[in-house]
């Protein structure tokens, strides 16, 4: 069973039986005696059901204007919140308006979108998307168990990697990630700010499509893919660990001030996948846990930050509070157009200028790498990506 959309019936935007295709068209979709809603082929056979009970003789399904399909009784048709079933709790490959998609890492739900096999064929490919499992509020693409592309994190405002988030005018604003509920569910949701038909849609390529609805054309209008196709930096950690993607560049890829490629050789091939490393090791003999003191402000994320020898970078951002890198530095990409954020990585004092104990300008980029978020819930690790205040970055003094 496939659901195409009120305002283009070209446009599939949820199947049934994307896993059991029935190979002629004699299938049926029906509501069973025992209230369930099931697609039965032409011998029968269940090829897919709702997997939910009611009473088939007050049990009604209907598709609602917005795209949904659901299930409910008579008496609370129209009231979602008492819905036996509804196909936006189930998406395939798109997401729509006034969708409220939860994820629950507690029941290893996080990958809510599943993208078609190819553009006739809706069967599951290899590329997923949904909610970052490791503790991060920001969208991922995964190919297989790889990632390919994250948003940055969901600061209640934007997504912090993604540039265009900020923008008044980006179909993305309006997109948000609810906090873990009791049940340690989040919800992936979307309400336009305008009457704008804004469709979202992780394609047989593996990039997050973004289309408009064209009233007077009666066409989806292209607006924007993540990653975008002709940017290679938007693909996860494609210069390597260390080092900064900048699409303008030339280079392409540079390694941190303080670091150097690991291998010479593969970086002059302009094969930047293996990354970079320290040209001095740290000698922090700190053992304290970093646990003293408050983390609200910027002063206090540094004091957390120098405390504990496993913080390799910290930042504090409004709407996140203080992040602390506990792990390598990945997926580093710089952006044209800096933001306000203050960005700090650790470095041996000797890679400074004169080997001062100070902090020491550098430049602007937009960074992430493994780390916890301190102020607010606590988690092992997670990813972030900011952007840095224009023409500085700081790095953070060791040794």
């Amino acid at each position: 069973m496939v659901q195409p959309y009120k305002f283009d019936p070209k446009a599939v935007v949820w199947v049934a039986n994307r896993d059991t295709p029935i190979s002629h068209r004699n299938g049926v979709l029906r509501i069973q005696d025992d209230g369930k809603l099931v697609v039965r082929d032409g011998n029968n056979s269940l090829v897919w059901s709702s997997n939910v009970t009611g009473s088939s003789n007050n049990a009604a399904a209907k598709l609602l204007d917005t795209g949904n399909f659901v299930l409910s009784r008579d008496d609370s048709i129209g009231d979602l919140n008492r819905a036996l079933w509804q196909s936006f709790n189930e998406p395939t490959d798109t997401f729509l308006p006034k969708m409220r998609v939860p994820v629950s890492f507690k029941r290893g739900e996080y990958r809510a979108y599943r993208s078609w096999k190819s553009p006739d064929d809706p069967s599951p490919r290899n590329y997923s998307m949904g909610v970052d499992p490791n503790g991060g509020q920001q969208l991922v693409i995964w190919d297989n168990n790889k990632r390919r592309w994250r948003s940055g994190q969901w600061n209640q405002q934007f997504f912090t990697g993604d540039p265009s988030t900020r923008n008044n005018a980006s179909p993305l604003l309006g997109f948000g990630i609810s906090q873990p509920d009791e049940n340690g569910t989040m919800y992936i949701t979307y309400a336009a700010s305008n009457r704008d038909l804004i469709r979202f849609q992780i394609t047989w390529e593996g990039r997050l499509k973004h289309s408009r609805w064209n009233a007077g054309k009666k066409k989806w209008d292209y607006l924007h893919s993540d990653p975008h196709p002709a940017n290679e930096c938007d693909l996860y950690n494609f210069c390597g660990n260390y080092s900064t993607c900048d699409q303008f560049d030339s280079r392409k890829c540079v390694c941190l001030e303080g670091f150097r490629p690991k291998s010479q050789d593969q970086w002059d091939a302009r094969n930047w996948s293996g990354g970079c490393v320290r040209k001095i090791e740290l000698q922090c003999l700190s053992t304290d846990d970093g646990t003293s003191g408050g983390k609200g402000d910027l002063d206090a994320c540094r004091r957390h930050c120098l405390e504990n020898c496993s913080c390799t970078a910290y930042a504090f951002i409004p709407g996140i509070q203080c992040m602390i890198w506990t792990g390598d530095l990945v997926d580093l990409q710089r952006f044209q157009h800096g933001g306000s954020l203050e960005f700090f990585y650790r470095l041996h004092h000797s890679e400074l200028d004169h080997g001062r104990k100070d902090f020491q300008s550098y430049y602007s980029y937009s960074f992430s790498g493994g780390g916890g978020l301190l102020g607010g819930n606590s988690v092992a690790r997670m990813e972030i990506q900011v952007e840095t205040k224009s023409s500085f970055i700081k790095a953070l003094l060791q040794g």
